[in-house]
């Protein structure tokens, strides 16, 4: 679902470009692009990125960071920032409605 579209504007006319945000709700995955551990197989699916100009690519391979407290944002929801997950996997603010 479009929330937003940004229209920027370029240099001349045919460069001028817009930024499209919206909503997901809802998606479709192969079964065979899901890992054993249930997280999605990136590099098996090899999406396209746009780079700039008239540069593309496509994911080959990944790599993780990891992100210091990360670790605990679930394990101490209330510890870190006052959020907690709101039983879906999403942080919330503590005490809010959701």
């Amino acid at each position: 679902m479009v929330t937003t579209v940004l229209d920027f504007p370029g240099r001349v006319p045919k460069a001028r470009g817009q930024l499209v945000l919206g909503e997901v709700i809802g998606i479709h995955i192969r079964d065979d692009a899901i890992t054993a551990d249930g997280r999605l197989d990136v590099p098996r699916l090899r999406p396209l990125a746009r780079l700039g100009y008239l540069d593309y690519t496509s994911v080959e391979s990944r790599f993780e960071l990891t992100v210091p407290g990360y670790d605990t944002l679930f394990h101490n929801p209330e510890t870190l920032h006052g959020t907690v997950p709101d039983g879906g996997g999403r942080p919330t603010l503590a005490g809010s409605p959701g």
